[in-house]
């Protein structure tokens, strides 16, 4: 309601002339115009027009304010919606004949011989006339209508004529002469006389140049009924310019206004403030705002500042973050359809629409179900930016209806402007992958065109391939005067040395961020390790879990390689954390007890030659995402004969122990990707002493004494080097951590598929890109080095202007005219000539004998550009 109330107050100050910004810009002067009034027509009676003119406003009757006030909204909500409404101020360009010297109309004091002035309250007494006298037809049109009632006809039953003060005391207040529209002169004899050819009035501009004709500007103030002040203003004019042609006796048919004498009116040009063009800022605002959702909208809504990073690695989308990117790709959608079309009155429901469910769903999000408590800062913040990019857009939207569309007449605006900024911007518009081609789609599928898709394709990429050659015309071929060598920046810095540089540093530079000299690669250390020791059967028919350890454990980092007794030279690592000691408690975590079947299952199976032990790790880390979990199995061990039957005495409770030797290796090598190496650096494997603790007990379990057996005299009587004898003499065993990438160099390497992924996917594809700008460059000579592309750009002009003029037949014509000239490289070449006839590009001149910089010797003529 607040913006509707701005919008009304606005408008009636616009249309009282007041807050105009063009105001004072545009020379209004204040002018005595009753002292006009007394010069020529002081004879005039008290009810012509001249006098109602000039008369004081009568105070205003505020009995019917409630109807004022809703005429004026409708009159404002119609000019909102209406596609031909004119944008105030209005006004009109009136040309007449240069008086005679001490004629009517003529001035001394004036430089071009006219007063203007008397021009003025000349034209203002005809526009009060034309309304009198339109008002006086509406009424005898409604009598006509309403003949069969008593009031419209006479005492015979004929139909009785109107007069003007009839009709006007009949129409009331809806008519009044306030109503009518008036001139205020704006400035005379204007230099700038390009609103004229824009109008398409191209003889006033060529007649106004000689001396028979002048032409002032004048500002139309009409009703707020009226949707088109200057275009009825000019037509009011021209009914004048008929009359006096007609050599009329100088009043309309009915009125009882005395002659005045007209000037010599020779043509009225009406035209207004133009549309203007606030697309590209709106959804450069839409898009900003469909960047953030993407990004922010999860922690926004549902507050989880890890939920992007969780769906980007789960590799599944929330529906509710799905339908938001949805809803909004599709209001820009929407949006750009309702430009194609020129559509005001979508536009307004557009607007208001979106503005209602952007203010609800933000509001109600911030407030958190109507409890009016802001959610958390980092939230509230998140929301809060938001908003201000939709407030943006919301405000260049409310612009754009407020100015109206731009009427260019079908017109290219990429050939607007041709620097190098432009062309980077256009360059980015490009690199967007689908955008340029979901743009050219839906255009084609919104814009009536007797052209094909294919067609279509064609138009836009000649004319951005003209766009291309407009830009090295106008920055490169402008500026460099022909003959003279580049310069050496330019070859060292910008295009030799400096595209060397890129290329050299697109092979090399991924050796450097995947490799070790990357503060973002570091340590991986190993945080979680288990051991889980199985008996299986010969065939593999059954497998039975002894023993399972890693709950009580300790992972340290030893001071030096020595202390762990490898005898062997330290591994080359970087940090002395990449190096991990293991040892897990001698005790399994888990109570073996197998029902009685299993059991004796288990004792048939261990008494058996031929049965496998084998141990099996597993090894827990941070990094990468994708292989956080290793597995590491030691080489199946057989039981020959004597080691089954100590097994077996050890599962009946006969024997303490069994040493199984070479259960698994002692060192282990851990990669950022792949499997563990085992061997690393010391080929040691590690013996584990298994015994059956608590047998006969309700709960026994399984123990491992692990190390390795310096000397053996029986298979009860050995040295073992126990490496965990500080940490309960349980399984041991040594990791050597390679370094991997860590923060964000992790999610990179992810995303790329590392090292080798980006020169598979990223390298190789620059390089096919850059192998495009060095070959096939002699196919594109014929198209691309044009000396000038001024007519081939009039020639897509006429035919977007043919298109947005719905003539289809000429916009076909004048396409296939464009294809004939592309496929005849002979019309080509002539057709892409300069103003001046030449066959190469418009060049500056070298003036002198030596080709330098600037000097004595090497002044430098520029000619003038070939593109405006």
């Amino acid at each position: 309601l607040a913006y509707l109330c701005t919008l009304l107050h606005r408008f009636k100050l616009l249309r009282r002339g007041e807050g105009s910004a063009d105001a004072g810009r545009l020379g209004y002067k204040e002018v005595d115009r009753r002292s006009i009034a007394s010069g020529d027509y002081s004879d005039h009676s008290n009810d012509d027009e001249s006098s109602l003119y000039f008369r004081e406003k009568a105070p205003e009757n505020h009995g019917g304010w409630l109807a004022r006030v809703t005429a004026a909204a409708e009159a404002l909500t119609d000019r909102i919606l209406s596609p031909d409404a004119e944008r105030d101020p209005s006004f009109v360009a009136v040309s007449i004949l240069r008086p005679e010297p001490n004629a009517f109309f003529a001035s001394q004091s004036s430089a071009s011989g006219v007063a203007w002035t008397e021009v003025e309250a000349s034209l203002n007494n005809a526009l009060l006339a034309y309304h009198r006298h339109e008002t006086q037809e509406e009424v005898m049109t409604a009598r006509y209508a309403a003949r069969e009632t008593s009031t419209a006809r006479s005492r015979d039953g004929t139909f009785s004529p109107v007069s003007v003060d009839e009709a006007m005391s009949i129409s009331g207040d809806r008519h009044s002469d306030g109503d009518a529209m008036r001139l205020e002169l704006v400035e005379a004899n204007p230099r700038d006389l390009a609103f004229l050819e824009a109008s398409g009035d191209v003889g006033a501009v060529q007649s106004n140049a000689q001396t028979h004709r002048c032409t002032a500007v004048f500002r139309v103030t009409a009703p707020a009924s009226s949707m088109t002040p200057a275009r009825d203003a000019a037509r009011a004019i021209d009914a004048t310019q008929l009359r006096e042609a007609t050599k009329s006796d100088g009043v309309f048919p009915g009125s009882r206004t005395p002659r005045w004498r007209p000037p010599g009116i020779v043509a009225a040009t009406p035209f207004s403030r133009g549309g203007r063009d606030y697309y590209f800022q709106s959804v450069s605002a839409d898009f900003a705002s469909l960047v953030f959702v993407a990004l922010f909208y999860q922690y926004a809504v549902n507050g989880d500042d890890e939920a992007l990073v969780q769906t980007y690695n789960q590799g599944l989308f929330p529906i509710d973050y799905v339908l938001a990117i949805t809803v909004v790709i599709a209001l820009i959608v929407a949006d750009r359809i309702i430009y194609l079309n020129k559509a005001k009155a979508a536009k307004v429901a557009y607007h208001f629409l979106t503005y209602a469910a952007f203010c609800t769903f933000t509001f109600r999000l911030y407030h958190q179900h109507g409890s009016l408590k802001s959610t958390s800062a980092g939230r509230a913040g998140l929301i809060r930016v938001f908003f201000l990019l939709k407030s943006v857009s919301f405000a260049l939207n409310a612009r754009q209806i407020r100015a109206g569309y731009k009427n260019d007449g079908g017109s290219n605006r990429l050939h607007k402007r041709s620097d190098f900024i432009s062309f980077l911007g256009f360059m980015t518009y490009l690199s967007v992958p689908f955008l340029y081609e979901l743009r050219v789609l839906l255009d084609y599928a919104c814009t009536d065109s007797s052209l094909d898709l294919f067609d279509w394709l064609k138009l836009e990429n000649i004319n951005r391939e003209l766009f291309r050659v407009n830009v090295r015309n106008d920055t490169y071929r402008a500026y460099h005067p022909f003959g003279e060598p580049q310069p050496r920046w330019k070859k060292v810095i910008v295009q030799g040395g400096g595209l060397f540089l890129l290329l050299l540093s697109i092979i090399l530079v991924p050796f450097f961020v995947f490799s070790t000299s990357n503060p973002q690669v570091g340590v991986n250390p190993v945080h979680a390790a288990s051991l889980n020791i199985t008996v299986s059967a010969r065939d593999g028919t059954a497998t039975f879990p002894v023993f399972y350890g890693g709950y009580q454990k300790y992972i340290g980092v030893p001071e030096t390689w020595r202390e762990l007794g490898t005898n062997t030279s330290a591994p080359p690592v970087n940090y002395p954390a990449q190096v991990q000691e293991v040892c897990l408690a001698p005790d399994s975590d888990r109570v073996w007890a197998p029902p009685p079947p299993r059991l004796a299952a288990f004792k048939g199976v261990v008494s058996t030659p031929g049965t496998v032990v084998e141990a099996a790790w597993t090894f827990e880390r941070h990094l990468p995402l994708d292989n956080q979990v290793l597995y590491a199995r030691g080489p199946p061990v057989k039981l020959d004969r004597q080691l089954a039957a100590q097994f077996a005495q050890v599962a009946s409770g006969e024997r303490d122990a069994v040493l199984i030797k070479g259960l698994y290796p002692r060192a282990w090598r851990l990669l950022g990707n792949g499997a563990p190496i085992a061997n690393y650096t010391t080929n040691a494997m590690v013996d584990c002493e298994l015994r059956l603790n608590g047998f006969g007990t309700p709960q026994p379990w399984w123990g491992a004494r692990c190390g390795q057996v310096i000397e053996q005299m029986d298979a009860d009587n050995y040295d073992m080097f126990v490496p965990c004898d500080g940490h309960g003499e349980g399984p041991e065993l040594i990791l050597v951590s390679a370094e991997v990438a860590r923060g964000a160099l992790a999610s990179f390497s992810k995303f790329v598929g590392g090292l080798t992924g980006v020169y598979v996917v990223y390298v190789l594809a620059v390089g096919s890109f850059a192998r495009q700008f060095t070959t096939n460059l002699v196919q594109n000579i014929p198209y691309m080095e044009l000396p000038s592309t001024h007519r081939l750009v009039r020639l897509c002009e006429d035919i977007y202007a043919m298109r947005a003029a719905k003539e289809f037949v000429l916009e076909e014509r004048l396409y296939w005219l464009l294809i004939r000239i592309y496929r005849s490289p002979a019309v080509l070449f002539e057709f892409t000539r300069t103003k001046r006839g030449d066959a190469m590009p418009e060049r500056p001149r070298l003036i002198g004998g030596r080709t330098g910089g600037v000097g004595i010797g090497g002044l430098r003529q520029r000619r003038a550009g070939i593109h405006s």
